[in-house]
């Protein structure tokens, strides 16, 4: 019962919340001028260094602009050259939930839908992984037309077959799975592994770890070839689509985050390092956020040429008022609002110490326990006390109450609405009937019987 209770505690409070943002724009007509600014370093397809800047001016209008070096703005032509980063994140084979496993693996009929893709060339087509009737553990990639399920063709390490290859030992455990038009590139057993849809072809392109590689399709144009930039524990190697190892783009420094590739037009790269990040808090309440990037430009022979150091910019500034109670309000939903969106001290605790860092460890990379839990308590400081609070004051009423009507399991009670706060009190309270008070704390002495008129039956000791 604790539950729904506490999905509409929450959802009220977000529309509380919600609802206030809403009257202030509309009503209070405060929010005047620009609360977001995003400065970042961009390039053009030539290899030109430029900033991009994005930022909102009042309530709906947002200003987007390339800017060159010395301040200058980009004529429209030459923003259509603007390039788009690769990001080369380690890519790491995760669980998508804690059932994946043994002994419930195959009783989840869903757990390989991430896998399916359709055909580039046939949309009745459907790719999929399968896994092998003798070796349950490796898995073959079978098309099929959809609906009718006919199967079209098999992939296995040999290559592709009309029929499923009797002796085939499959792909083991392929993960991370990527599709770029017609070539799937995947991690099996060590191995990055990329299958050509429309060559029919299978081609092993590197041997990489299982924890500290990440990979990347480049393509310097849509009609050029690709390249592989896999990201080794120390530096990014590029290899041919036939898996030939060319040349080393550059070394990673030990504490850079996570970098990002440029393919320029004539073949050359640039790539981006964040060195360290800042952050700091702005006057009126906002924060500022700094990323200290170093962008290394590497020709065609993978000689480095030249480097340049920039800073990253982002800035959420409060919205300005000169109202008293608005300022009040607006630290209070800030600072204090997310305890009452939950307010259970456990469920709260969970999230932060527990399911936070899981989650940053499943789906992304590059924090620890520590840094996971301290990110997220910088983001919510006052919510865990101020559920606290209002679970300990829920918890002396069920106390009281308990004491009261002299009911049992009082401290068990107590316990549990103060784990999970204000919910688990409304739950409490409505789960069962209270009687009158009176009745409740009635003792046998209160109870005057007879005077006894000799009509008594008694019973026999």
């Amino acid at each position: 019962m604790g539950l729904p209770f506490g999905l509409g505690i929450g959802f009220l409070t977000v529309g509380i919340y919600e609802g206030w943002r809403e009257v202030k724009r509309e009503i209070v007509d405060v929010d005047t001028r620009t609360n977001y600014l995003n400065r970042s370093l961009a390039f053009l397809g030539d290899g030109t260094a430029i900033v991009h800047s994005n930022q909102s001016v009042g309530v709906r209008e947002w200003r987007n602009e390339y800017l060159r070096m010395d301040g200058a703005q980009l004529a429209p032509e030459e923003q259509q050259n603007v390039l788009s980063a690769v990001q080369i994140r380690v890519r790491r084979n995760r669980r998508r939930h804690p059932f994946d496993r043994a002994p419930f693996e195959d009783l989840l009929k869903n757990r390989n839908r991430w896998y399916v893709f359709q055909d580039p060339s046939n949309n009745s087509i459907q790719w999929n992984w399968e896994p092998l009737p003798t070796a349950p553990n490796q898995r073959v990639l079978v098309s099929r037309y959809r609906g009718s399920g006919v199967p079209v063709s098999y992939v296995t390490p040999e290559g592709f077959s009309s029929q499923l290859p009797a002796s085939s030992e499959g792909f083991k455990e392929p993960g991370s799975v990527q599709t770029d038009g017609h070539v799937i590139t995947f991690q099996s057993a060590g191995k990055l592994i990329a299958i050509n849809i429309s060559k029919q072809t299978v081609q092993t392109i590197a041997e990489v770890g299982l924890e500290y590689h990440g990979w990347a399709i480049v393509r310097h144009s849509d009609d050029a070839d690709y390249r592989y930039a896999v990201r080794t524990a120390d530096s990014i190697a590029l290899y041919s689509d036939q898996g030939e190892h060319t040349f080393n783009v550059v070394d990673l420094s030990d504490d850079a985050g996570t970098p990002a590739l440029y393919p320029l037009i004539d073949g050359s790269f640039v790539v981006t390092q964040v060195e360290r990040n800042e952050s700091e808090r702005l006057p009126d309440g906002g924060t500022k956020h700094l990323s200290h990037v170093v962008a290394t430009w590497i020709d065609k022979s993978g000689v480095e040429t030249q480097t340049l150091k920039f800073t990253n910019e982002y800035m959420n500034e409060l919205i300005p008022s000169d109202s008293m109670f608005v300022n009040s309000v607006d630290w209070f939903m800030d600072n204090v609002g997310q305890g009452l969106v939950a307010p259970e001290p456990a469920f709260l605790c969970g999230v932060v110490f527990i399911l936070g860092p899981w989650a940053n460890s499943e789906m992304l990379s590059g924090k620890s326990h520590q840094e996971a839990v301290a990110e997220i308590l910088e983001e919510i400081p006052y919510a865990i006390p101020v559920s606290a609070v209002i679970a300990l004051f829920c918890a002396i009423a069920c106390w009281r109450r308990q004491q009261k009507y002299q009911a049992d399991w009082t401290k068990t009670w107590t316990v549990f609405v103060f784990l999970f706060g204000l919910p688990a009190w409304i739950a409490w309270r409505v789960h069962r009937r209270w009687p009158p008070l009176e009745i409740a704390t009635a003792t046998d002495a209160d109870f005057v019987g007879s005077e006894p008129n000799g009509l008594e039956i008694r019973q026999r000791p």
